[in-house]
């Protein structure tokens, strides 16, 4: 378990991805990147089936998009998505990343660092 990380949090980011949709009741004050950026740093992110991860790293670009807080170069988006490319390198399936590349770049909003932050 990692400290100050509130896994019901990060569920409910898995689940926004999931649906592909945020919550009618989501605020955009709410300091949701914080528990991510924390999941992150502490590897949490290994602990996430494929799929999981998948619908993780979509979950972070909707809150991201209509979150109060612009990350800008920080953006969670890259962390994980680098982590599910070194997952999936060795299985040939490019048009996963491709999907999720595209994802990233349609549901950005104004953060232009969004999906990569400018590495991959």
């Amino acid at each position: 378990m990692i400290d100050k990380v509130s896994y019901h949090l990060i569920h409910k980011i898995i689940e926004i991805g999931r649906k592909e949709q945020l919550p009618s009741n989501f605020s955009t004050k709410n300091m949701w990147w914080e528990h991510v950026l924390d999941f992150n740093k502490g590897d949490g992110c290994d602990d996430l089936s494929t799929e999981a991860l998948k619908c993780f790293f979509k979950g972070v670009v909707l809150t991201e998009k209509e979150s109060d807080r612009y990350m800008g170069s920080t953006t969670n988006t890259a962390f994980i998505l680098g982590r599910l490319k070194n997952r999936l390198k060795d299985s040939n399936n490019e048009e996963i990343m491709d999907e999720l590349y595209d994802f990233g770049i349609t549901h950005r909003g104004k953060n232009s660092y969004v999906p990569t932050s400018g590495y991959l």
